[in-house]
């Protein structure tokens, strides 16, 4: 018996992020959208920010749920 040695599955909510160029796209997208955002003239500066991450956290949650959901 090892003791103090834990050994599991990795956690498939947070694999994805070490996908070959992961990063660079999450951040080209968030950026992407924002800009996006920010180019409608009747939304101001803070008001684009908090869209962009209201919409962030709504992709990102709903991201999990399919990654759980595909391997459970």
């Amino acid at each position: 018996m090892n003791v103090g040695v834990a050994h599991s599955d990795p956690n498939p909510n947070s694999t994805f992020f070490n996908s070959r160029g992961m990063w660079v796209t999450y951040i080209i997208i968030v950026v992407i959208v924002h800009y996006m955002l920010l180019s409608l003239p009747f939304l101001s500066v803070a008001l684009a920010w908090t869209i962009t991450n209201v919409l962030h956290n709504m992709v990102y949650k709903l991201t999990l749920l399919v990654t759980v959901l595909m391997h459970d």
